[in-house]
């Protein structure tokens, strides 16, 4: 899955909120994984 193994993984942190997550994302944090078009990221969108 995703092309890696999930051992090499480094998860520090959960969400159940993607728009605090997608904050986080924007400010360079790390990364979300999540499912596609669940918040609005088209060119219009400031995440």
């Amino acid at each position: 899955m995703l092309g890696t193994d999930f051992e090499r993984l480094n998860i520090v942190a959960t969400y159940n909120i993607l728009y605090n997550a997608s904050l986080m994302v924007k400010e360079g944090v790390g990364y979300a994984l999540c499912l596609d078009k669940i918040i609005n990221t088209t060119g219009n969108s400031n995440l």
